[in-house]
C-alpha cells in the first residue's frame, strides 16, 4: 500500500504540477494534464493533508471568534469590484480546461479548478475567492495569535498587509498561495509533503509563491530550512524547463511580456517608474503604512527577524517590472507580520498606542504607477463623506457629486 506521507510519487505529481502550470497558454496543456494530472494532484493532495483534520478542533475553536475581527476587518477596509485577473478567473471558471487566456490565468490555475468543481451557479469564482479569502484571514488572525501578539495590534498590523490590499481589489490568486504557506507553519512536514505544498503555492501565484516560502525557511530549524530551499529550487526549475520546453509559450516570451508596456500607456513600469518617483514611494510607503518604521530596529535583532526584514525589502525591485506596487511590495507580508510579531513586546508602551491609532486611522489603499491610488470602500469613504460635508474636495469627487 503506498503511503502518502513518505512516496516519492508525490515528487513527480507535484513536478507535473508546476510543469503543467507553464502550459496554460492558447491552446491549453496536453489532454492528459489537463484532464488527469490537474484534477488527481488536487485531490490526492487534500487527501495527504485530511487526516490533519482531527487535530484541529483547537483551531477551529479559535478561529470561531475571529469571525468578528473579520466582519471588522471587511468593514474599516472595504471590499472593491473583482479585479481584472478574477474577471478573466470567473469566465474561465464556465470552462476551465479548454479555456483560451493568455498571460497570468494561463500560469496560476489552482484557485480557478477549486471553482470549476462547484456548480455552475452566477459568480462562482467570486464565491470560491471570499472563501478563500476569509480562511487566509482566520488563518492569518491565529498565527498572529500563536505569536503572542495582542488582539488590537494583530488587527491593526493587518490593515497594512498584503490582506487589505486583496480585499480592495479581490480576484488575485496569492490569497490561496499565502494560506497553504501559513497552514504549513511549524507543521512537521515530510519531504514529500514540503513539495506538495511548494507546488500548490506555485500553482496559486508563482512570485508570491518564492516569498511565501522563504517565510516558511526562516522559520523552519536549519534541517528544514534547506529542505524547503532544495524543494523550491527543484520546483522552480521545473517550471522553468516548462517553459523552455512548451511550444506555445517560451521563457523569452514570458520576460518580454513582463517588460512590455502595460497595455494603458506606451511606457514600461520602470520608465513610468522613473517618471512617477512620488507615486512610486507611495505604492511602497502604502503597503505596509507605519510598520515601516519597525525594520531598523528588526536589522538589530537576531537571525531570523534580520531575515525576516531582507524578505520585506526583497520585493522593492520587482517594482522596475510591474505597475501594481503596493501589492508587488506586499508579497513580503508573512514576513513584516513576523516582525511586527517580534518586536511589539519591546516598543514602550506609548508608541504602541500611537503606532495603533495612526495603523487604524489611517485608510487602506493600494497604489500603482500607471493610475491614481485605489482606496477600499471603508474608512476612506467615511473621510470622503466627512470632507464633502465640509466643503472639501477629496479623491477627485466635489462636494456635490455622489
Amino acid at each position: 500500500m503506498i503511503r502518502l506521507r513518505t512516496s516519492p510519487l508525490w515528487f513527480a505529481s507535484s513536478a507535473i504540477l508546476v510543469y503543467a502550470c507553464t502550459w496554460m497558454g492558447q491552446g491549453g496543456p496536453p489532454v492528459l494534464l489537463r484532464h488527469v494530472a490537474i484534477p488527481t494532484l488536487l485531490a490526492a493532495s487534500l487527501a495527504l493533508f485530511a487526516p490533519r483534520l482531527r487535530h484541529a478542533g483547537p483551531a477551529l475553536a479559535r478561529a470561531f471568534p475571529a469571525l468578528i475581527p473579520l466582519l471588522l476587518f471587511m468593514l474599516l477596509v472595504g471590499a472593491g469590484g473583482m479585479s481584472s485577473h478574477g474577471v478573466l478567473f470567473a469566465a474561465m471558471a464556465h470552462d476551465f480546461w479548454h479555456a483560451d487566456l493568455l498571460v497570468a490565468p494561463d500560469r496560476r490555475p489552482l484557485l480557478p479548478a477549486l471553482t470549476y468543481m462547484l456548480p455552475p451557479w452566477p459568480a462562482p469564482y467570486a464565491v470560491m475567492w471570499y472563501a478563500t479569502f476569509a480562511a487566509f484571514f482566520l488563518v492569518t488572525w491565529d498565527h498572529l495569535a500563536r505569536r503572542d501578539l495582542p488582539p488590537l495590534p494583530r488587527f491593526a498590523l493587518l490593515t497594512g498587509s498584503i490582506l487589505a490590499y486583496l480585499l480592495i481589489i479581490p480576484g488575485y490568486t496569492e490569497v490561496l498561495t499565502f494560506l497553504v504557506a501559513l497552514l504549513c507553519w511549524r507543521a512537521p512536514l515530510t519531504t514529500a509533503e514540503k513539495c506538495v505544498a511548494a507546488a500548490l503555492m506555485i500553482g496559486g501565484h508563482e512570485v508570491a509563491a518564492g516569498f511565501a516560502i522563504l517565510f516558511l525557511a526562516i522559520e523552519s530549524p536549519p534541517k528544514d530550512r534547506r529542505t524547503w530551499l532544495r524543494v523550491a529550487a527543484s520546483l522552480y526549475a521545473v517550471y522553468i524547463a516548462g517553459y523552455l520546453l512548451s511550444a506555445g509559450t517560451g521563457l523569452a516570451h514570458a520576460l518580454d511580456a513582463a517588460a512590455r508596456p502595460a497595455a494603458v500607456t506606451t511606457l514600461t513600469s520602470a520608465q513610468l517608474a522613473m517618471l512617477h518617483p512620488a507615486r512610486c514611494l507611495l505604492g511602497m510607503a502604502a503597503a505596509y503604512k507605519l510598520a515601516w518604521l519597525l525594520l531598523p530596529r528588526a536589522f538589530g535583532r537576531a537571525a531570523p527577524t534580520k531575515l525576516h526584514a531582507c524578505c520585506v525589502l526583497l520585493p522593492l525591485p520587482l517594482t522596475l517590472i510591474a505597475t501594481d506596487t503596493s501589492r508587488i511590495v506586499q508579497f513580503g507580508s508573512l514576513s513584516m507580520l513576523a516582525i511586527g510579531s517580534a518586536l511589539w513586546s519591546d516598543l514602550p508602551r506609548a508608541a504602541r498606542r500611537a503606532g495603533i491609532a495612526a495603523m487604524l486611522l489611517l485608510p487602506s489603499l493600494y497604489v500603482s504607477t500607471n493610475s491614481i491610488p485605489g482606496w477600499g470602500k471603508g474608512l476612506y469613504l467615511l473621510y470622503l463623506f466627512a470632507g464633502q460635508r465640509a466643503g472639501l474636495t477629496l479623491g477627485g469627487l466635489a462636494p456635490d457629486q455622489p
